[in-house]
This record gives C-alpha cells, structure tokens and sequence, in this order.
C-alpha cells in the first residue's frame, strides 16, 4: 500500500495531498465511482455509452477500455444502472 503524506508550502499556504493506489482509493470512494480498469476510475453518471464488442466506455469525447479483470464487475454494477 502506497499511503504518503506530504506537506507543500504554497503562496504561504499549506497543502496536505496522499498517493494512494488506486485499489485503495476505490475501495474509498462512493458507488459513485467505478473501476474500469488497471489505470482507471470513473464516475458512473459520466458514461455515456458502453461497447462490449470493443470493451470500451465513452465520456463525452474520451473512450476508455474496460480491463478484462474488472469487466464482469463494471458489468454488473454499470448495465441494471443504465436500464433503470
């Protein structure tokens, strides 16, 4: 687990950011969001369309794939969302 803090001073400001992997940061986040994939995290509402021929999702002007390892559960959560 990548969990780091780090204290940047700017414009006399103090800001605390973390990095964290992005399976904990998913684990951390709402329904909201999904996993699509090893590199991706997407909020559900902004998916406009899903290809399961290519495995891909659009968000406005940006296709993203969705990985084989996490695509039987983006199917999951991803279509009964959208026919409801």
């Amino acid at each position: 687990q990548r969990q780091m803090c780090k204290e940047t001073a700017v414009d006399g400001s103090t800001y605390m950011t973390k990095a964290y992997s992005l399976s904990t940061l998913s684990e951390e986040l709402d329904n909201d969001f999904i996993r699509c994939h090893k590199k991706y995290i997407v909020a559900i509402r902004q998916i406009r369309a899903y290809d399961k021929a290519t495995a891909m999702i659009t968000l406005g002007s940006l296709r993203l794939p969705v990985g084989r390892t996490f695509m039987p559960a983006f199917e999951k959560r991803f279509l009964p969302h959208r026919t409801s």
